[in-house]
């Protein structure tokens, strides 16, 4: 065998493996925009989230939060361990190191970010804005720490802050 047939042998060979890698791709990027079209048809995507006063996206952060779940969950449900993890260690902070085993999970966070980014408004909406490298795993995580009650303590609190309410004071305002 010449050299010249041993190149193109393995030029063929070069462009046989990247035709493979290529349509690899290419089912991977259709599931994963299959997942989601087909979430939409079977799991509503929640509406719009963010109100005006907190008090009100304090009051909804539940029921939004449980039906964003479910339709992502439904969509890729590659999400539910991260998330699981996301609120089992809440005050861990969340943080990429460039990696190629990283660089999927960076990638989902980021389409996460994409997300959330077109149902928050008002005051979830500038949260998110201020989140950096558009990590869609820490927004998730700082909207839960603002918005699920974790303690007996701050429950107990915004009820007797409630029960106290004056009409000339703000309910959140200290006496």
């Amino acid at each position: 065998m010449s050299g010249t047939q041993a190149t193109q042998i393995l030029a063929a060979e070069a462009a046989s493996q990247a035709a493979i890698a290529l349509k690899e791709a290419n089912e991977q990027s259709r599931q994963s925009k299959s997942g989601f079209s087909e979430a939409s048809k079977v799991v509503q995507c929640p509406k719009e989230f963010g109100c005006v006063t907190s008090s009100d996206d304090q009051a909804l952060w539940s029921d939004f939060a449980f039906s964003f779940r479910h339709w992502l969950f439904f969509a890729d449900p590659a999400y539910e361990p991260y998330f699981k993890h996301i609120e089992d260690n809440p005050g861990l902070t969340v943080t990429f190191v460039d990696t190629a085993v990283v660089n999927a999970s960076k990638e989902r966070s980021r389409k996460l970010f994409l997300i959330l980014g077109g149902i928050l408004k008002h005051r979830p909406l500038k949260i998110l804005r201020q989140v950096q490298h558009q990590n869609g795993f820490k927004a998730w995580r700082q909207l839960s720490a603002l918005y699920v009650l974790r303690t007996k303590g701050r429950s107990l609190a915004l009820l007797s802050a409630v029960m106290d309410y004056d009409r000339g004071r703000n309910v959140l305002s200290s006496p």
